[in-house]
């Protein structure tokens, strides 16, 4: 209760001590009083140092903040074509009318240049042509050359730190989660500007009241692409060139079509180089809704390594239809239905040896020789009315997924067969609707239900067949009230879940069957500030637990706060503020008490008691963004305590390792600290980024009957750094630095050896001609430790390209590399991995556009 009473005096501190800033306000236009747009408004610190900067809108309009502690001596206003203009902060009025008078000049070879990022209120445009480098094809390769922009492996697109919430092709949510779809497939030849809409809140009935330190991305798209179908085909075909023989493919075939009252993308690819297209069709937007889908307890037997890309690991041949279409039935209301289907068969040729630090040095060596098939189907429909006064969202979504995986493996020289049947079906209908009232309050009612089936199979290393069903069905529903009081909005909800899960075990002579319930009420108020620069959002959530597991029913209430703040000090700082503690959601799958096998080998068990266990989170950022420097820094820190963890031990009774709870209970606290700074400039389209990140993880082993405190250090900085100096040069280089280490915090005698771990790319790219490419990529990975063997990889293409087609031959790992490497460290392992690469491959494709 005294964290709780903390928070709320933080809070009401926070808001009753709003920090003033000046706004200058008013519109600019030119001789004939016509609205001038774009026009740099800058607030003058001194003679030659600006305080903070805006730009008019597409009226004239501009409101541009100056911190209160800055005394200005100046407003600028600057525009090409149009004479400089500097007024005295005293002779400025709120809302006056600026006239600025045109300029003619003389321009005697000169390079125009387009402004590469322009900023409008909480939008920043950033010119796609300004970042294209030759070599680049779809939008992702561009964005990943943007300064604040990141794009992971999976395809997931980040803003200063944070992923995106949504992603807009003109305005219109045609991918919603799979967006991947759309970035890596879209010419950035199509793309005219990409808009980063900061802060950005998805329901229009709440902005203003709620807050959301989220980016979106808007796609806006060249006029002649607007409006009428296109299609792009491209074949590829080709031949391993090393240990014989054998048929390469790679194609895709793509139709879309974006207008204003329906979009379309729609897709078929083919692969069997080892490029992974499951990703194009994975939600990478996450944290919306609750996400209900039960996981299950088994898993794929086939896993590249991903952190050499996954390609050069990846032995498949895959199948992808997907379709994606929006139709606009209204101006704020329309419908979007997605569907995908994969198939894929995928072989994996590994061998691991593993070293548990709970078990007194023994070692588990098992090679894999593992084939895999799966077919998924999903689909989604959605209908959605996203207006000022009312927002209806009724989504139903559902897959059905079919993986099978079988070969061999041999354990601790052990020779064992491998097989593993997985099915898994979803199904949810999901229903929010929101309707502002006419005084200003807001009605909100949600309901969300999913029902999961996993039958599953398993061959065990004892011999048998561990036969393993989970099924599962959730359901929250909640009803809210909001109001304004006084410049706050009070928030009030009420809500019900009821979550039941089974799960059904048979293997050997061991048949059983556990059912959990989860009954959960709660009531929560919320207070939300949005005014000026300060943002508040502050809820507590009083929630009522009951619970029935095997004949056992147990009771329990608990207070859970949330607290964000966030202060903009000027247009180009921020910093932000979040605290929350919650009590993590007990399952079945973390509550069973029957032993169960989760791989051939590896068998787990839980206590089987209602235990509650808290996390408390601290998160602290702050963000620098100078859009017409292209300079963008981030920077964040945060706590995390775990309580009431449970202590688990690991035993091996050759050839089974099992993982078994113990009665010892503790807290555990993690620090993490990571940072990212981009600075892009004019010449070559430069852009060199720097990224750090350094986690401190404490947790306790269970040694040799004695619990052991340990911490689990992790380092990770990376750089990267692309230019194009000439048009006939460009290159792209990245490194990765790892560092991770395990500290025994009671004797430092026990500590392991920092395993350091370097990643290194360069990618070079000339063109002797205007549409000729030559490109060559080179990769080096390499470690610290003496008994890991260095990876050296390169590949190379040639591509002529005209207006609508292209050709290009590709040769990769033409130095013929057999294998990779891997020694990898986590809280309870130290795992040597090797992995069998693919050959030396050559692959010819054409491209054209339909």
């Amino acid at each position: 209760m005294r964290r709780l009473a903390v928070c709320w005096i933080l809070v009401l501190g926070v808001c009753a001590c709003v920090h003033a800033q000046r706004v200058y306000r008013g519109r600019v236009v030119d001789e004939d009083h016509r609205p001038i747009a774009d026009v740099s408004v800058l607030i003058y610190r001194s003679e030659t140092s600006v305080a903070a900067f805006g730009f008019s809108d597409a009226d004239g309009q501009f409101a541009v903040r100056c911190p209160d502690k800055v005394q200005p001596v100046g407003i600028g206003f600057r525009m090409m074509g149009f004479e400089d203009k500097r007024i005295l902060p005293g002779d400025f009025a709120d809302g006056q009318t600026v006239i600025l008078h045109s300029k003619a000049f003389l321009l005697k070879e000169v390079n125009v240049r387009p402004d590469r990022i322009r900023q409008r209120n909480d939008t920043l445009v950033y010119n796609v042509l300004s970042f294209k480098q030759d070599q680049d094809r779809s939008i992702a390769d561009v964005i990943a050359k943007m300064p604040g922009l990141e794009v992971s492996s999976s395809g997931q697109i980040s803003f200063e730190g944070k992923s995106i919430n949504k992603f807009y092709i003109e305005g219109m949510d045609l991918m919603g989660s799979k967006y991947a779809q759309a970035s890596e497939n879209l010419s950035a030849d199509m793309v005219s500007s990409v808009q980063v809409l900061q802060n950005h809140q998805p329901v229009k009935t709440l902005r203003g009241v709620q807050f959301s330190d989220q980016a979106a991305l808007n796609l806006v798209l060249k006029d002649n692409v607007k409006n009428a179908w296109a299609g792009l085909l491209e074949a590829g075909v080709g031949s391993t060139a090393q240990d014989g023989a054998s048929c390469l493919y790679s194609g895709r075939l793509l139709g879309m079509m974006f207008g204003r009252k329906q979009q379309n993308l729609s897709m078929y690819k083919a692969d069997n180089t080892g490029k992974d297209i499951t990703r194009e069709v994975t939600d990478l937007i996450t944290g919306t809704r609750d996400n209900q889908e039960e996981r299950g307890l088994l898993g794929e037997l086939v896993t590249p390594a991903a952190e050499i890309g996954g390609q050069r690991t990846s032995f498949n041949r895959s199948h992808l239809v997907a379709t994606n279409h929006l139709l606009k039935v209204g101006q704020d209301d329309d419908l979007r239905v997605q569907l995908d289907y994969l198939w894929a068969e995928k072989e994996g040729y590994t061998a691991h040896t593993t070293e548990y630090l709970d078990l007194d040095g023994i070692l588990l060596a098992e090679e894999n020789r593992v084939e895999s098939a799966d077919s998924r189907l999903k689909g989604d429909v959605t209908y959605k009315i996203n207006r000022d006064k009312l927002y209806l969202n009724n989504r139903f979504h559902g897959s059905w997924d079919l993986n099978k995986g079988w070969g061999e493996a041999v354990l601790n020289g052990e020779p064992t067969r491998q097989d593993v049947r997985v099915r898994k079906g979803y199904l949810t209908e999901d229903f929010e609707l929101i309707s502002r009232l006419r005084n200003g309050n807001s009605l909100e009612f949600s309901s969300q239900s999913t029902f999961s089936y996993l039958p599953g199979r398993l061959a065990i290393v004892t011999g048998g067949t561990e036969q393993l069903d989970v099924s599962a069905f959730e359901t929250n529903n909640y009803a809210a009230f909001s109001h304004k009081v006084r410049g706050y909005t009070l928030s009030h909800r009420v809500g019900y879940s009821w979550k039941t899960q089974q799960l059904k075990a048979d293997y050997q002579d061991m048949s059983a069957e556990e059912q959990y319930d989860r009954h959960n009420l709660y009531v929560a108020s919320s207070l939300h500030l949005v005014k000026k620069s300060l943002k508040v959002n502050a809820t507590l959530r009083a929630n009522a637990l009951l619970r029935y597991y095997e004949g056992n029913s147990g009771f329990h209430f608990s207070l859970q706060p949330n607290l964000h703040i966030q202060y903009d000090f000027s247009g180009t700082t921020a910093a932000s503020l979040r605290y929350s503690y919650r009590e993590s959601d007990l399952s079945l799958m973390s509550l069973y008490r029957t032993p169960i096998f989760t791989s051939y080998y590896t068998q787990s068990s839980h206590t089987g008691d209602f235990e509650d266990r808290g996390i408390h989170m601290l998160t602290g950022s702050w963000q620098y963004q100078h859009p017409i420097k292209g300079l963008f820094l981030n920077l964040a820190a945060s706590w995390t305590r775990r309580t009431n963890e449970v202590l688990y031990q690991s035993t091996y009774e050759e050839p089974v390792f099992r993982r078994s709870p113990t009665a010892h209970r503790y807290k555990t606290d993690s620090y993490l600290l990571h940072g990212n700074a981009a600075y892009s400039c004019y010449w070559g389209k430069t852009l060199i980024s720097l990224g750090g990140r350094q986690l401190w993880s404490n947790y306790y082993l269970w040694q040799q009957g004695v619990r052991v405190p340990w911490q689990m250090r992790d380092t990770e900085i990376t750089g990267k750094l692309s230019m194009q100096p000439v048009r006939v040069f460009s290159y792209e280089l990245q490194s990765r630095l790892q560092l991770n280490r395990q500290v025994c915090r009671e004797n430092h005698a026990l500590s392991g050896e920092g395993i350091r771990t370097f990643a290194h790319a360069l990618s070079l790219f000339l063109f002797p001609l205007k549409k000729l490419e030559i490109g060559v990529k080179g990769e080096v990975y390499h470690s610290s430790d003496p008994s890991v063997a260095a990876n050296v990889f390169a590949d190379a293409h040639v591509s002529y390209q005209l207006k609508r087609w292209e050709w290009r031959l590709t040769c990769t790992n033409f130095m013929g590399n057999h294998r990779y490497e891997r020694r990898m460290r986590t809280s309870l392992t130290d795992v040597y991995s090797v992995y069998r690469l693919r050959p030396r491959e050559v692959l010819l494709s054409f491209t054209v556009e339909l």
